[in-house]
């Protein structure tokens, strides 16, 4: 197969006369950038909002990245305990912020 390739730097030939090519900005513009702070906020009061083990076992698995043995060990429970936590803080956190969020 043949491709065919072009250039980015090289203008192009409009009716015009030459024209430089434009690409889009690729970074967030400053909406998207206020946006992203305001959610972070309210994701980060809601988090306050829960309680220290349901905040624990979802900032250790959902954030932190850690497997459920790893977490059972580190909270001194279970894994079907950490499995059972996480689901209610995810609901709750779900809760608190289902009136910011649009599903």
């Amino acid at each position: 197969r043949r491709y065919n390739a072009f250039s980015l730097d090289e203008p192009i030939l409009a009716e015009e006369g030459e024209v430089g090519r434009q690409l889009a900005d690729p970074s967030p513009g400053p909406l998207e950038c206020l946006e992203r702070a305001e959610l972070q906020q309210q994701i980060y009061a809601a988090l306050d909002r829960l309680s220290e083990v349901h905040r624990t076992v979802l900032v250790l698995h959902d954030l932190q990245g850690l497997r459920y043995d790893e977490v059972a060990r580190l909270m001194g429970c279970s894994v079907g305990t950490v499995k059972s936590r996480l689901f209610y803080a995810r609901r709750k956190l779900s809760q608190l912020l289902a009136d910011y969020c649009l599903e």
